[in-house]
């Protein structure tokens, strides 16, 4: 049967007149004011401690069990970071040969080029002075054929000159 209000109003009336004030309010406080499947036993509260510390060893283990992967994966993020330090280090350093032998390369070709131009240069320089040569060579016999022609033709218009002199008197 469930007690209601109503009914520990009037048990605490009928103790009042049994009882004096004091040991009825004492009594009533002895009694629990809802039914007594509401009240915790003793081992209503050790299973709720069992429950407890059961569930804090469990949240101990979780906690051990996400430091412990916390630490391997910042362990194994370390190792990759230092790994691809050692990578781009390397990179880099290749890099820097290849681009110190390709500077070698660069400089020995242009090098190369350098002394290929002064060559050319140079048989350009004696193909002009030949060619400067062989211009006065040919002038020079092409003046020497042009003095002895107009020489000859002074010495021909010379002779009929005197002819013609000579026939008139």
């Amino acid at each position: 049967m469930v007690v209601d209000e109503r009914r520990r109003m009037a048990l605490y009336d009928a103790l009042r007149r049994t009882l004096d004030d004091d040991n009825a309010d004492t009594l009533m406080g002895m009694l629990p004011s809802r039914s007594w499947d509401d009240v915790a036993t003793t081992g209503d509260v050790q299973q709720v401690r069992d429950d407890v510390a059961r569930l804090r060893g469990e949240l101990a283990a979780i906690d051990s069990a996400l430091r412990d992967d916390l630490v391997a994966q910042g362990s194994a993020l370390r190792d990759e970071v230092l790994h691809v330090r050692d990578d781009v280090a390397a990179q880099g350093l290749a890099l820097r040969g290849e681009m110190a032998t390709q500077k070698a390369e660069l400089r020995s070709e242009m090098s190369d080029l350098r002394t290929e131009l002064r060559t050319g240069l140079a048989g350009v320089r004696t193909e002009l002075a030949d060619l400067r040569a062989e211009m006065h060579a040919t002038m020079s016999a092409n003046q020497r054929l042009l003095l002895f022609g107009l020489l000859g033709a002074v010495a021909a218009n010379a002779g009929v000159v005197w002819g013609a002199l000579s026939a008139v008197g």
